[in-house]
Parts: C-alpha cells; structure tokens; sequence
C-alpha cells in the first residue's frame, strides 16, 4: 500500500491535462443537510455544470466535495424507477462518487490507472505501529495519551502545522495528566 504519493496524484493530473475553473452556487449557506435532500436531477446538473468548466480532481463548491473527470466519466449505474411510467425513461441512474479528498483520490488513481494509494497518518503507540485516516484522530491521541504517541515519518505525512497542533496538545494533555495526579 501506498501512502499519499503525491506523485501519482501529479501524474494523474498531467494525464488528464487537468485545469480548475472555480465556479459557485447561487446559495452560499447551503448545509450538509440540502446536499443531501438533492435529488438526483439536480445532482446530474451540478456534476455537468462542474465537468464542463474541469478536468482531473476538482472541487465542486455547490456540493462541498471533490470529485474527478474519471469518476465522471466511471459512474456506479443503479436501477431507476423509471419516470412518468415509460419503460426506457430513467431506467437506469448514474450515481457519481464526491466527497473528501481522502476518499476520491484513490478511487480515482484505482479507475484510472489501477495504482492504489491511501490517506492515512503513521504513528506509533507505546512502539506499537498504526496509522489513520483522520488527522483529528492524531490529535485526539495527542491530548489523551501524549506520553504515548510518536508521529512516524513527519517530514512525509505531516504538515509543519499538524506538527505544531500535536506538540501543543502533548502539552496540555500531560499538564491534565499532572494535575489529576496530584
């Protein structure tokens, strides 16, 4: 398995010669919640919108996610209810995969090269190796065991931030822990 390879992602773009053109939804308050009330017809004229403006892996702001030119292009086909009673007439739906990054970047790599790539953070606790796929996870390790847990390969997996958030809830945790002691 492969760890966030950046270059796999920078080969895939380049296959794809990706470009981003930002556009947005009329609505900027739109919640979690209205994504998921969306219809399938709607999601079919957000996903075309998005596509003919994008290429590659890109960010759709009207459904708050990611999502790539091969994904488009490779959707998971489902049976439809068929609309107005016709036969033929919305048989089949086409149900195309958005969301974090963490989870349509190796889909896409999958589909369009058959590399596997995963997102997740190395750490180890008390020299035991695991690794996550959340970030907050890390950080909650941080504060809850920080005599514990040891990043594992910083330079590679972690930002110079993600470093500083972890330090700093070390920290605080092994005060609490002090102070419950005493």
């Amino acid at each position: 398995m492969l760890l966030i390879d950046i270059n796999l992602i920078q080969e895939y773009q380049e296959d794809m010669d990706a470009y981003y053109h930002p556009f947005f939804s009329k609505r900027s308050d739109i919640t979690e919640e209205d994504i998921k009330d969306y219809d399938h017809l709607k999601l079919k004229h957000i996903f075309n919108k998005a596509v003919k403006k994008n290429r590659g892996i890109f960010f759709i702001t009207a459904l708050k996610g990611y999502t790539s030119t091969t994904l488009y292009d490779n959707p998971e086909i489902e049976k439809g209810e068929g609309r107005s009673g016709h036969e033929g007439c919305g048989m089949y739906r086409k149900n195309r995969l958005y969301g974090k990054l963490a989870i349509v970047v190796p889909k896409t790599l999958e589909l369009h090269n058959g590399k596997c790539a995963d997102f997740s953070y190395p750490y180890s606790i008390n020299g035991k190796e695991c690794k996550t796929n959340s970030i907050y996870d890390i950080y909650s390790l941080a504060y809850e065991k920080p005599e514990e847990l040891e990043l594992l390969h910083t330079r590679k997996y972690y930002s110079g931030q993600q470093k500083k958030i972890v330090k700093g809830l070390k920290r605080l945790g092994g005060r609490k822990n002090e102070t419950e002691n005493k």
